[in-house]
């Protein structure tokens, strides 16, 4: 005990200044690890964006961290320097609040108020007070289609070009001409003659198997149409359309969805969908899933990407007659709820979340026309890249064949035809 307690304090006092040390830099560490384990406070944070409805602003406060409902839809916590605010309303999935707000002008831009709302996480700090701004435009949404769930849908713009989708869409395609209907929810634009649009789409949730999200465009919005049952009644119709979009990877029982590109589009205002073939399709690697729709002309292209800057090509479309020149093009989102039995839990709103909604600035290929006629079981069958025309003469007239590659030639009893592709 003496020889060990003599020892010790040989080493004090030979080494004071080794301990010394070793004590401070293990004081240090310590304090790092307790520093370490406590969580810093986070403060509530929240994003503006707008869409127009009807002649009002819907403006859209997304928050950083969930919140508590009550006071993220008290109107006494909003102000805006200019025009009034008449309503307001919180989308759980989004969890954001929307405001209606009216007397602003296109174009302008305007500052929202925030203050007093609360996390519903005590760990955040409240929003206290922020200024956000943003401008008012002429982009919008609708319900496509007649909503026969009943269940809610909402857009929330989040930002200038992002958005997050809710839908209970029951169904997205039509097996039958003269029975045409489709729902969805679609944020879109109006534009005039040739236009390029692409989309991040982020996210959605395990929906049916065939959920879909991409970009459209119509030649009518058919906002709240019913269901076409008298095939003809031209009034009843719903409109042409072309649209590229993506299904997710799983459904809402944890089984493979489609988890694929797809292509569909309706080419008879009133006729049955169709869902084309997709060349250079992958597996959507969510979130980096980019989908593009560019029109020239009459023909559309259809691409992919991972990085929203190279692109791959699809498909295309010309339609015959024309396209209209003024359309609506934008984002939608259809969960195809009729895919899934109305008893099961999962049988709801689903959500979508997309960003870098807009002009992609890249350049559409040009198409080198090429034709290839092979014989198959089916018959003679043309691949084709291009515009595909027929015409009963080699000296003409030719016609545009509405289709996409590879055509199956029909019955030719009537007589010779003539095949050839020319650029779009």
């Amino acid at each position: 005990m003496l020889f060990a307690h003599k020892m010790g304090l040989e080493l004090i006092s030979g080494q004071a200044k080794f301990w010394g040390r070793f004590r401070t830099i293990l004081l240090a560490l310590l304090g790092a690890c307790a520093i370490e384990g406590v969580a810093e406070a986070q403060n509530l944070s929240a994003t503006a964006g707008t869409l127009a409805k009807g002649s009002d602003q819907e403006v859209s406060v997304t928050f950083s961290a969930p919140v508590d409902p009550i006071s993220a839809t008290d109107l006494a916590n909003y102000s805006v320097n200019s025009g009034s605010i008449s309503e307001i309303r919180f989308v759980p999935l989004a969890n954001a609040s929307i405001l209606t707000v009216s007397g602003l002008t296109i174009s302008n831009s305007y500052t929202l108020t925030v203050h007093d709302v609360a996390s519903a996480d005590t760990s955040v700090q409240p929003l206290t007070s922020t200024n956000l701004s943003f401008t008012a435009r002429s982009m919008t949404w609708a319900g496509v289609g007649g909503n026969e769930t009943g269940i809610p849908q909402d857009v929330v713009a989040v930002g200038t070009n992002a958005f997050s989708v809710v839908s209970g869409a029951l169904v997205f395609f039509s097996s039958q001409a003269g029975f045409s209907y489709e729902e969805a929810t679609f944020a879109y634009e109006q534009v005039s003659g040739n236009f390029d649009r692409a989309v991040q789409v982020e996210y959605q949730d395990a929906g049916s198997e065939w959920s879909r999200a991409g970009v459209m465009v119509r030649e009518a919005v058919d906002e709240n149409r019913p269901r076409q049952d008298n095939p003809d009644d031209l009034s009843q119709a719903f409109s042409r359309y072309q649209a590229v979009q993506v299904n997710p990877a799983l459904q809402y029982d944890g089984t493979p969805a489609n988890n694929s590109y797809e292509i569909n589009r309706r080419l008879v205002t009133g006729g049955e969908t169709e869902e084309t073939d997709v060349s250079n399709s992958v597996p959507p690697a969510y979130p980096n899933v980019w989908v593009r729709l560019a029109r020239s002309g009459n023909t559309f292209r259809m691409y992919r990407s991972d990085t929203g800057t190279n692109w791959i090509k699809l498909g295309e479309t010309v339609f015959d007659p024309p396209f209209a020149t003024n359309a609506f093009v934008g984002i939608h989102f259809s969960p195809e709820l009729a895919n899934i039995p109305p008893d099961n839990q999962s049988y709801h709103q689903k959500l979508a979340r997309f960003s870098h909604y807009g002009d992609p600035h890249a350049p559409v290929e040009n198409v080198t026309p090429t034709i290839k006629i092979e014989t198959t079981a089916l018959g003679a069958q043309i691949t084709f890249a291009g515009t595909l025309q027929s015409a009963s003469t080699v000296l003409g007239p030719w016609t545009t064949v509405v289709t996409g590659s590879p055509y199956q030639i029909p019955n030719l009893a009537q007589g010779a035809k003539f095949f050839r592709a020319t650029s779009p």
